[in-house]
């Protein structure tokens, strides 16, 4: 009877120091294998399919994952119920796994998103193989003109190359695309005139004083006029 307890003891013993030792290489192995790498994961058709980058991970640089016909790629998201979105600047800095979302081509969603203060957006929903023109911007940015939309949401006025005008062919690679408002700071030009009926006709000139929307303009001097 002690011999059979001693074994079931031992059996126990044994069983326990085996999953102590595999949770170990667990989480030893990946750190043995890659180091100070980041390895991002994902599961296709229930096959793991991973990539592997040095020290940090951008969302952009991870391949874009095959698609069944008649489905678009609608991004990378947080969760299995694919309800959070990775941002388009996204970088991942430790491994993590991620959740490719597909969707049918029955009609696209397109978020405009102001860029302001105010933060607003409104969406457009188009039929799939129409063809897509860009919304007129239905904003005003004190201070600003508005430049036309983009897809990087950081993108400037003057780079011209990432930039779309409204009323503009629209190329949809997946069925969900985010466009953001391009703003421009305003430029003022002030005419400074001096009167005829101070310095005469043969004399008369004006200047002009170029300021940026809100700054403060100090006027010239014209006390030193004479006739």
């Amino acid at each position: 009877m002690a011999n059979k307890v001693s074994k079931k003891a031992a059996i126990g013993w044994s069983v326990g120091i085996a999953c102590f030792f595999a949770v170990i290489a667990a989480i030893l192995l990946p750190m043995f294998l890659f180091g100070n790498k980041v390895v991002i994961s994902y599961y296709l058709n229930g096959k793991e399919i991973t990539q592997v980058f040095d020290r940090e991970a951008k969302i952009t640089d991870i391949d874009t994952p095959k698609t069944e016909e008649g489905y678009y790629f609608d991004g990378w998201y947080a969760d299995s119920n694919l309800t959070v979105l990775y941002e388009q600047n996204t970088v991942f800095k430790e491994s993590t796994t991620i959740y490719p979302k597909f969707s049918p081509k029955d009609y696209y969603t397109i978020f405009y998103f102001s860029n302001n203060k105010s933060n607003d957006v409104f969406l457009s929903y188009e039929l799939f193989n129409a063809t897509i023109l860009t919304q007129t911007n239905p904003w005003t940015t004190e201070g600003f003109d508005f430049v036309g939309w983009s897809e990087d949401k950081n993108a400037a006025a003057d780079e011209t190359d990432k930039i779309i005008g409204e009323n503009e062919i629209l190329e949809m690679e997946s069925s969900v695309k985010k466009l953001y408002a391009v703003w421009e700071e305003k430029n003022i030009q002030i005419e400074f005139e001096v009167s005829e009926m101070l310095i005469g006709e043969s004399q008369a000139n004006f200047d002009v004083i170029e300021a940026r929307y809100g700054d403060v303009v100090t006027l010239p001097n014209c006390s030193n006029v004479t006739n």
